[in-house]
């Protein structure tokens, strides 16, 4: 154990409790284990998926963390053989199916999202993934306002102004305005910093867009001049003229029916098919709407 708990803490994945400390296969794992630094931690090439197409990660060998994560308490940091990071994250299958396609749609309009799959361990389905952080890096607040419910989006922007940041927010308000994805609490406008440098936090924690009204009771929206009406929030987006011409770049080109048969072919993942209907209604409703605002 003392071993384990010295490689845990020079990935920074320690807290205290060395009886919440998982292994599997120590002996290989310790046998290939190399420390990776880096804000790349690909997961290992040689897992295997099963008929769903989730990845298995029962014979891998691995060192679960004991560490404390925000948000859901069934969280838990995974280290590979390969030096490798990544965050295991026990949902409710319905969100499985919104952050794969949270995921793909980002990609399509170029905006930073975290990378995710999903694996089964012990018979238990887990979204994976892979940590977007250097060893020496971490993820800094800069709109926390505890137990806030709404988001003024003139004052997120003046803090995000205030770390060059406002270009990403504004792309993070409109896809989340495009998916109804309402649990962008202020404590998930982050950045990365070293202590010195401060780069973009790609999006993540996006499983309950269009489906959060089922879950929860809190909700967070974005307000502008006291109104969450989405058109007032667009309106608020193209007042910078750089980002309306980002906007109608992407707008017309937005085609959210494809994305189920990319995962598909990428994962041999099957989104339910309740989901897609959801998300694809949800986006094209909100294309519309958009579209409108940009034509007045």
């Amino acid at each position: 154990m003392e071993k384990i708990i010295k490689t845990l803490e020079e990935n920074r994945l320690y807290d205290d409790g060395d009886e919440k400390i998982i292994s599997n296969n120590e002996d290989d794992f310790f046998k290939h284990y190399k420390l990776n630094k880096s804000n790349k931690n690909p997961l290992p090439s040689c897992l295997t998926r099963n008929k769903n197409g989730f990845l298995n990660l029962d014979d891998e060998p691995f060192i679960i963390s004991d560490l404390k994560t925000d948000g859901h308490n069934d969280n838990k940091w995974i280290l590979f053989k390969n030096g490798s990071r990544a965050l295991l994250k026990s949902v409710d299958y319905n969100e499985i199916s919104m952050e794969l396609l949270f995921h793909e749609l980002a990609f399509k309009l170029n905006i930073p999202s975290a990378k995710y799959d999903v694996a089964t361990l012990n018979d238990k389905i887990f979204l994976i993934s892979e940590s977007f952080l250097s060893i020496d890096e971490y993820l800094f607040d800069y709109y926390n306002v505890e137990g806030k419910t709404f988001i003024d989006v003139e004052q997120l922007e003046e803090e995000s102004k205030k770390i060059s940041q406002d270009k990403h927010l504004k792309k993070t308000l409109f896809i989340d305005l495009l998916t109804n994805h309402y649990d962008r609490f202020p404590h998930n406008f982050k950045v990365i910093t070293d202590g010195k440098n401060k780069s973009i936090a790609p999006l993540y924690d996006n499983g309950l867009c269009g489906i959060g009204m089922n879950y929860k009771l809190k909700f967070t929206f974005p307000e502008y001049k006291n109104s969450i009406d989405p058109k007032q929030i667009i309106r608020f987006l193209i007042n910078d003229k750089k980002f309306k011409e980002w906007i109608l770049c992407y707008i017309d080109n937005i085609n959210p029916y494809y994305l189920k048969d990319k995962i598909n072919q990428e994962k041999k993942i099957y989104v339910d098919s309740n989901m897609n209907e959801l998300f694809i209604k949800n986006v094209k409703e909100n294309q519309s709407i958009i579209k409108n605002v940009l034509k007045k």
